[in-house]
């Protein structure tokens, strides 16, 4: 079905279905949106979801498109399945982002609590990497300042796994399980290339290599 276009100048609140548009983060805070991916694909998603979010005001080039501003849940959720919207507009002048990015820190710390994990699905150097290169420094040492006596703007395994329900131990083992999976398969692709078998590969030793089968 063709994506329907809006007139949004006669708009301040909009209905409508997902599949309707093209919905993505508003792009400053895209690195945020993937933190809540990087938690979110381990989770056992709610059955109901709030459909309503606040959304940056279009521009003629991005007329299909919605920028969320908030609720990244609802976000993540109807890239697997069709949601009805309830977009509230804000002008992009009237954006303030150092508020956003704490407020959508905040809240994906409060879902974590709300939702129920596979610990299998969690790669916690990615998610520790995430949180601490792109969520609020602000909200974090606030978090932390709840857990222990001394507070820092860094997240920590520790803190993770209080966050998730989990022991340290438990995301120990399942980080110790991804890099033991990695590790086998950078020794099946050095069995089947030569060129991986040198100390220092290079660019002249791959194309002269005898690659297996």
């Amino acid at each position: 079905m063709k994506s329907r276009v809006l007139n949004f100048k006669k708009y301040t609140k909009v209905k409508f279905d997902s599949y309707q548009t093209i919905p993505i983060p508003y792009p400053p805070l895209s690195k945020i949106y993937l933190c809540y991916v990087q938690i979110l694909k381990a989770a056992k998603l709610p059955s109901f979801f709030d459909t309503k979010t606040k959304l940056a005001y279009p521009t003629i080039a991005t007329n299909n498109q919605l920028f969320f501003l908030d609720n990244f849940l609802l976000l993540y959720a109807i890239q697997i399945q069709n949601l009805p919207i309830s977009g509230c507009y804000i002008l992009q002048t009237d954006i303030d982002l150092p508020s956003l990015e704490y407020q959508l820190s905040t809240r994906l710390f409060t879902l974590i609590t709300e939702l129920k994990f596979d610990i299998k699905q969690i790669n916690p150097n990615n998610v520790l990497n995430a949180f601490n290169t792109s969520l609020s420094k602000h909200a974090i040492y606030d978090f932390n300042s709840t857990h222990t006596d001394k507070p820092r703007s860094e997240f920590s395994l520790d803190l993770l796994s209080k966050l998730i329900g989990c022991s340290r131990n438990q995301l120990l083992y399942q980080q110790k399980q991804i890099n033991n999976a990695y590790s086998i398969k950078v020794q099946q692709l050095k069995q089947k290339c030569v060129a991986l078998q040198h100390p220092q590969p290079s660019a002249e030793l791959f194309w002269s290599a005898q690659h297996g089968n």
